[in-house]
């Protein structure tokens, strides 16, 4: 028995449509115009619960559904894929720069579109807590870094 697919081009990868740029009157793979080495857009968010007058400014058929949780957001900072490549250089970058105790959501652009034309999504969860040697992070829930170009570790 022949296989009839034999040779042909790929279609989805992963369950996705391959992104494909015309030339030439041809469809070719989509190959990205970005530098592997220009910095890249971070957000740290931080996970605070909500008050108790936040929470009862709620109607009260709402109040059972209502997620407990406010996100307070800090501005952007620029990072090289290098600073983003291990769990171990990410905890180091956190503890120096947020140089708080909390929980942390750690944010990177992605394709999706806000009113802004820009957004970040969630990539990993960093805690950061203080302890005899000062304030120590952990960062959890990483796996969605594998997907990107820079991700060495874990």
């Amino acid at each position: 028995m022949v296989r009839i697919d034999k040779g042909k081009k790929r279609k989805t990868y992963a369950g996705k449509p391959v992104k494909k740029r015309k030339t030439n009157s041809s469809y070719v793979p989509y190959r990205s115009d970005r530098d592997n080495d220009a910095p890249l857009k971070v957000q740290f968010v931080q996970r605070v619960p909500m008050s108790l007058d936040g929470f009862r400014s709620w109607n009260k058929k709402i109040r059972p559904k209502v997620n407990r949780t406010v996100f307070k957001a800090f501005p952007s900072i620029s990072l090289t894929p290098e600073q983003l490549s291990t769990p171990e250089s990410i905890e180091d970058i956190a503890v120096e720069h947020l140089q708080g105790v909390g929980t942390w959501d750690l944010r990177l652009l992605c394709t999706k579109k806000n009113k802004g034309h820009v957004s970040f999504c969630r990539r990993a969860t960093i805690k950061i807590r203080d302890t005899e040697e000062g304030l120590v992070a952990k960062l959890s829930d990483y796996h969605l870094l594998s997907r990107y170009f820079f991700w060495r570790g874990g």
